[in-house]
């Protein structure tokens, strides 16, 4: 639906979606990197420090996506929010009532 407008939206879109995903990435790669009750003071401190990671990521990707790339500002904030939103809300679609 972006690349109907012109292609700079679509490309801008793109890039919104694309921080997040790298972002939630980082944050899996650092989050799981412990499991087991042994390691449940390591699994909070890699819980904790991916989220720092993943937010001060999503921080820079944006000021690099601002600085050095022409992006427009709204297909990307809405992508980005959209992935966003859809991260937030997509449990509810797998809340079973047929129990």
């Amino acid at each position: 639906m972006a690349l109907a407008i012109n292609v700079d939206w679509g490309k801008s879109a793109l890039i919104g979606g694309g921080i997040f995903v790298i972002a939630n990435a980082v944050f899996a790669s650092c989050a799981f990197l412990f499991s087991g009750a042994r390691a449940a003071k390591f699994v909070v401190a890699s819980f904790f420090g991916g989220e720092v990671l993943k937010i001060s990521l999503t921080v820079v990707l944006f000021v690099l996506a601002y600085l050095y790339v022409e992006v427009e500002l709204v297909p990307l904030k809405l992508a980005y929010l959209l992935a966003l939103g859809i991260n937030i809300f997509a449990p509810v679609l797998f809340i079973n009532n047929n129990k």
